[in-house]
């Protein structure tokens, strides 16, 4: 049957185009994921397509005609903090500020798209678009902490393999809408926070989350 449709390769090692319709005919070449190839012709479950000047047959199963959608994350830096790793935007900065005996914090992380100050500011509230806390309280006792904000919304996540609570509200200090993202990262509270608008930063950040 004619075609004349494009299709993207489907298959994380690779797809053979073979020169017959069959799996075990001469491999002609290797084509990488995510290629874009012209059909030419369809036929029992195959595709014929010519791929670096040569004709050949791909399996139809490891084909789509939806376009691969691009990874913003694929050139940011990765950040290994205290049981987990995540990427930031390439052009932000990152601060670890450690251990904060105040806020009873056992690591601080923050991310911005600004030059961050060396110590947290004392005196008032530590505004960064993104920050990264984990607590010495367990996971429970933060998110009753967080339910019980006065006019909090409160909606689950799936983040790193886990279910998450994220809970949006404004801060009654700094008068800013405030997200918090909860998780549990050994038997601890693992607390993102943005704050002026960065959740979709923050969200793309959470997809890359490893935990371990």
């Amino acid at each position: 049957v004619a075609k004349d449709i494009e299709v993207y390769i489907m298959a994380d090692g690779g797809l053979s185009l073979r020169q017959d319709r069959n799996s075990s005919s001469k491999r002609l070449a290797l084509i990488p994921n995510e290629t874009k190839l012209k059909v030419s012709q369809e036929l029992e479950g195959w595709y014929k397509v010519n791929y670096e000047d040569k004709d050949g047959w791909i399996s139809k199963t490891y084909t789509t005609t939806t376009a691969p959608v691009a990874d913003v994350t694929k050139d940011w830096k990765t950040f290994a903090g205290s049981g987990y790793k995540i990427k930031y935007q390439t052009g932000w900065s990152v601060q670890d500020y450690g251990k904060n005996d105040t806020t009873g914090m056992t690591s601080v992380v923050a991310f911005s798209n600004q030059t961050l100050p060396v110590t947290i500011p004392t005196g008032s509230d530590f505004i960064a678009p993104v920050v990264a806390n984990i607590s010495s309280k367990t996971a429970d006792s933060i998110n009753q902490t967080y339910a019980a904000i006065s006019g909090v919304v409160v909606e689950n996540l799936s983040v790193a393999g886990q279910t998450a609570k994220k809970y949006t509200y404004t801060s009654t200090t700094s008068n800013t809408q405030v997200t918090a993202v909860i998780m549990t990262i050994d038997g601890r509270a693992l607390v993102f926070t943005e704050a002026g608008g960065y959740y979709d930063d923050l969200l793309k950040m959470l997809n890359t989350l490893t935990i371990g």
